[in-house]
C-alpha cells in the first residue's frame, strides 16, 4: 500500500512516528536543519535514542554550505537575513550536539575535496531524500530543513519491506560515497526503485523519464522546480505534435532562488518551447512528479533535468504502474491547482 502526503502533512506524521518509534529511525536528506520549528523533531529523535531506539541520520555537506536560502561562505547584505541564517546556523548546531551526546549517528556526506568545491555547492551532491521508521518508509522530495514543509512537495508513505531493506542497503553506501547496489530495482510487480549512484553524465532516472516522455500517448503531466531541459522539451514537443496534452507545472517565476537563475530558465524555455506552456504556482514548487497517460509514473528527488546529471549528483525515484498510486498523485496535483492557483 502506497500513500501521498503533502510536505505540511509530512512534518506531522513524521513527527507522530518518531514519538511512537519503538526499534530504528533512518533519516536521509540533502538539507536538515534542526532548528526554529524542526526542534520538535530533534526533541523526539533524542528521547527515541534515550529510550533505546537505534538513530542515525545521513545530511549531505550542502547542509553545511548553505544555511535557509543563504550561501553561508557569501557576505549576506541585508541585516535581518544576516541574523536569522546566524539563528538558523547556532540552533541547528546546538541540536545536533545535543544528539551526538545521546548517541544518535549523524554522517555528513560528499565534503568537498577543494576548495571551489565549497563555493559550488551543486557539484557531486547527495540529494536523495527518505526516512524509515521501523517498519514504514517515506520517499520523494522533501528535506528536513526551515522552508521545507511549507513547499508544494509530498512524500509516499509505505510499508513495503523489499523498499525498506533496499532503502538501508542504500543509506550505509551512501556514507562511503558509493553504491553497490543496481541501479533499479523491483519491490513489486509493478513498481521499480531507481538509484543515481552519482557518475557524471549517467543517470537511471533521467533516462527513464525521456523514454516513457517518448512513449506518451494521451498525456503528460509534469511537476519540477525546474522547467523542462532542453531533450526532455525536444521530447515533449513532439509529442504535443502527436496529440497529446501536456501538462507543465512549476512554481512562479518571482520564487526563485535564484533570480539569474530562473530568468535564464524561463528564457531558455519561451525560446524552445513553441506552443508548449508551463502553469506558474503561487507557492514554492519542490515536488519532482511525472505521470504519463495515466498509467505511468516516476517521482522522487530527481527534478528531471540534465544539470544534476553532469555534476554527479546522487538521485532516488519510484517508477510505477500502480493505478491506485497514479489516482493518489494525480488527485494531490488537483488539490495543489484547487489551493495555489
Amino acid at each position: 500500500m502506497y500513500t501521498i502526503i503533502n510536505a505540511e502533512d509530512y512534518f506531522y506524521s513524521l513527527y507522530k512516528r518518531i514519538k511512537e518509534s519503538k526499534d530504528r529511525i533512518y533519516i536521509q536528506a540533502m538539507s536538515i536543519e534542526f532548528s526554529l520549528h524542526n526542534k520538535i523533531i530533534s526533541d523526539e529523535i533524542i528521547s527515541a535514542a534515550k529510550r533505546g531506539v537505534k538513530v542515525y541520520i545521513n545530511i549531505d555537506w550542502y547542509s553545511k554550505m548553505y544555511t535557509g536560502k543563504q550561501m553561508n561562505k557569501l557576505p549576506i547584505v541585508n541585516k535581518d537575513k544576516r541574523n536569522l541564517t546566524y539563528k538558523i546556523k547556532i540552533e541547528h548546531t546546538r541540536e545536533i550536539q545535543r544528539m551526538k551526546k545521546e548517541n544518535v549517528d549523524i554522517a555528513y556526506l560528499n565534503k568537498p575535496t577543494s576548495v571551489l568545491g565549497e563555493y559550488i555547492p551543486f557539484i557531486g551532491r547527495n540529494h536523495m531524500k527518505f526516512t524509515i521508521i521501523d517498519n514504514c518508509i517515506y520517499i520523494g522530495g522533501a528535506n528536513l530543513s526551515v522552508q521545507s514543509f511549507s513547499n508544494i512537495d509530498f512524500m509516499m508513505e509505505s510499508c513495503n519491506k523489499k523498499l525498506i531493506d533496499c532503502a538501508i542497503n542504500l543509506f550505509f553506501d551512501n556514507r562511503s560515497n558509493h553504491t553497490s547496489l543496481i541501479s533499479s530495482m523491483q519491490i513489486a510487480n509493478d513498481t521499480t526503485l531507481l538509484i543515481d549512484s552519482g557518475k557524471s553524465g549517467d543517470s537511471v532516472i533521467y533516462d527513464d523519464s525521456l523514454n516513457l516522455v517518448s512513449h506518451s500517448q494521451k498525456s503528460i503531466k509534469y511537476v519540477s522546480q525546474f522547467l523542462p531541459d532542453f531533450s526532455l522539451l525536444k521530447k515533449m514537443k513532439q509529442a504535443k505534435k502527436r496529440g497529446v496534452s501536456v501538462d507543465i507545472v512549476t512554481y512562479h517565476k518571482g520564487l526563485a532562488l535564484s533570480k539569474a537563475k530562473g530568468k535564464i530558465e524561463q528564457l531558455l524555455f519561451n525560446m524552445f518551447s513553441e506552443d508548449l506552456n508551463a502553469s506558474h504556482i503561487k507557492k514554492y514548487v519542490h515536488a519532482k512528479l511525472l505521470i504519463i497517460d495515466d498509467l505511468y509514473t516516476i517521482f522522487g528527488s530527481h527534478n528531471f533535468s540534465k544539470f544534476g546529471v553532469l555534476f554527479g549528483t546522487q538521485e532516488i525515484a519510484i517508477k510505477s504502474t500502480n493505478p491506485s498510486l497514479i489516482l493518489s498523485l494525480s488527485t494531490w496535483l488537483e488539490e495543489v491547482r484547487m489551493k495555489n492557483y
